[in-house]
Parts: C-alpha cells; structure tokens; sequence
C-alpha cells in the first residue's frame, strides 16, 4: 500500500469502522448495555489500566534484552516509549502490525544511530519469539480448560489447528533467521536482475555500491542475531510468555467488575482469537467495530449473556485500544520532537551518518 495513499484509505475505512461499531450498538440493545457497564466497580478497571501497562512494559523489556545483547545501546525507557509509538502506528494503520514495525525500526535507528538492518534482526526475532510463545501459551491454555472441563475437545480443534500452523511459522521464522547467509546470494541474484532494469533508466547508477550495501545490510542483520546470547533470547522468550497471560487478566478483572463469575481460561481463549483478528491487514483504524464484534461473539460462543459480553468487550477495548491509543499517541509525539531536537542540533555530517544509519 503506497504511504502516500494511506491518509485517503484511513479516511474512507475510518467512517466504515463507525458504521459497524454503530450497528454492534444498535443490535446490542445500548441502553440495557449501558446499564450493566454504570455497575462496574471503577476500582476493577483501574486495576486493569495496571495490568495493561505492566503488559507493555514486559513486551518492552523483552525486546530491549535483544537489543542490548553484547553492549548497552537502548535504555528501557527509550525502548519503551519507542514501543508505544509503534503501538500508536498500528492502532492508527492496523497493517498486520507492518506499520508499527516500520515505526520501531525507524525511531530506534535514528535514537540510537544504528543500522536499520542490525535493527530489523531484533524486532524481527522479537515477533517471532512472540510468535512462538503464542502457540506455547495457547497449548498451555488447551490444556488447562481441558482439565477443569470448561470446554470439551471438539470445541478447541479449531484451536488446536491455529497453534499448530502458528508454531511451524514461528519454527521457519527462526530457522531462517539464525540461517540469513543462506539467503544472501538469492537476494543478491534478485537484485541484480532489478538492478540491471534500472540502470536503463538511471545511467549514474552503481550496481557493485548496490552489492555492497547489501552485503553490508546482511553482517549487520546477521551479527545482531548472533551476538544474541542465548539466555537472554530464553528470558525475552519467557517475559512475552508470561504477557500473554497476564494481558488475559484485563478482560477477566473487568469481568469481576461487572460481578459477572467467568473461568479465567475460557477468557484466555477469547484474547488468543481476539490477537488472531487483530493481526488481519483490514486498514480501519483500531479495528473499531470489527474487534468489538470478534470479541463479543466469542464471549457469547463460550455461553455469556449478551448484554455481559457486549459490557465487558467495550470495557477491554476502553483500556486495550483507548488508553493504549492515548499513551501511545503522546509517545509518538514525544519521539518526534526529540528527533527534531537531535537533527536540529547536529552538524550536516551527523544528519548524513544518521540517515545513513536509517538506511543501512
């Protein structure tokens, strides 16, 4: 999707959103919702604003761990305010979390003045680890409902299937990742033949400087996963799987808020198929009406009354999209007057090194 029609595409899927969340309302019954939601105790979401956030900070820490792997290069609270920047990306261009990647990559090479491809390794390593706690906690999940009998195992094939293909990808990702060499002269092949294309049109052009920026871009992606030490990608591994249950308790307290008794793994399930809708490349901002509805049909699929289901699911959304929309979009800001600082204030040489680094 060209960036230079993402404003328009945002500007006709924004008012498709609101329709849909409009008609959710509608066949909700809002009033009677709105009456269950005046119930809540204030004090329950208040706890769950808290939980939410300790959620952020685990995924922060856990790809800090990766950056910082061999020296120092990124302070946690850089880490973390470039994380909700780039979780302010995706909820505003919800591009099968593209968007906020890109985001992360250009925020932290620009702060740190690093290589966009040593940069590039570690989120890439960190998704795919939190691919792979995915399906560990997923089966864990499994598991735990089948043993309190909240659901029988006919009911979670469908579950079953999804952590079983999202295992094998995370497996691949990461083969792949600690084997990029093996790749390297596919892509050099690859972009030789685009090469040759352009230089019809752009006589100037360097192909061997090509070849060498991209060798380049290859030791510096290749030695920010090898440097990695192995008990620090087991610790990110283990912080991102501990995230995964405990953003579950946000919806689970809010529920107790509501006085409404629920097994905490039926709610687990929901936020596991809830993350899977959330991954779609749809393009309305936030999701909005599409996750609202996801939610509230899973909740009711495990037996919730309408007007709980529909309660809860707006209450989560209040503190998964809203507060995480706001904190974020401050972040976001504040990241970008601090580049502005440092591009203003450096000298014409650092601007280069730095848009170099972005690049490289």
């Amino acid at each position: 999707m060209p960036l230079a029609r993402l404003p328009k595409v945002l500007l006709v899927m924004l008012p498709v959103g609101i329709v849909i969340f409009a008609i959710y309302l509608y066949f909700s019954g809002f009033w009677d919702v709105l009456k269950v939601i005046l119930t809540a105790n204030p004090l329950y979401m208040l706890v769950a604003l808290a939980i939410d956030t300790f959620c952020i900070m685990l995924f922060a820490e856990a790809w800090v761990l990766l950056v910082n792997s061999g020296k120092r290069k990124l302070s946690f609270k850089e880490g973390f305010e470039i994380i909700l920047a780039s979780i302010f990306g995706d909820l505003v261009v919800p591009t099968a979390s593209f968007s906020g990647e890109v985001l992360r990559i250009g925020l932290t090479s620009k702060r740190g003045n690093l290589p966009a491809s040593e940069v590039s390794a570690t989120v890439l390593l960190h998704r795919l680890l939190h691919g792979l706690t995915f399906s560990l906690a997923l089966g864990i999940g499994i598991i735990a409902v089948l043993i309190t009998k909240a659901l029988t195992l006919a009911v979670l094939e469908a579950f079953i299937f999804v952590g079983i293909v999202v295992l094998a990808l995370s497996v691949l990702g990461l083969y792949g990742l600690f084997n990029v060499w093996k790749f390297h002269r596919p892509v050099e092949v690859l972009l030789l033949k685009i090469e040759s294309l352009y230089k019809r049109f752009n006589k100037g052009h360097d192909v061997d400087t090509a070849k060498a920026k991209l060798r380049e871009a290859f030791e510096n992606f290749s030695t920010a996963i090898m440097v990695a030490d192995d008990r620090v990608i087991a610790f990110s591994a283990f912080l991102l799987a501990a995230r995964w249950f405990i953003v579950a308790l946000v919806p689970y307290v809010i529920f107790m808020s509501l006085d409404y008794p629920i097994s905490y793994w039926i709610v687990f399930l929901v936020c596991i198929v809830v993350s899977l809708v959330q991954m779609m490349p749809i393009g309305i901002p936030g999701l909005l009406g599409v996750m609202e509805l996801s939610m509230t049909t899973a909740f009711m699929g495990f037996g919730v009354p309408l007007e709980i289901a529909v309660s809860a699911t707006l209450l989560t959304r209040v503190v998964l999209f809203w507060y995480e929309l706001i904190i974020g979009g401050i972040a976001a800001f504040h990241q970008g007057v601090l580049l502005t600082q440092i591009y203003s204030s450096a000298s014409p040489d650092r601007v280069v090194k730095l848009n170099h680094s972005v690049q490289g």
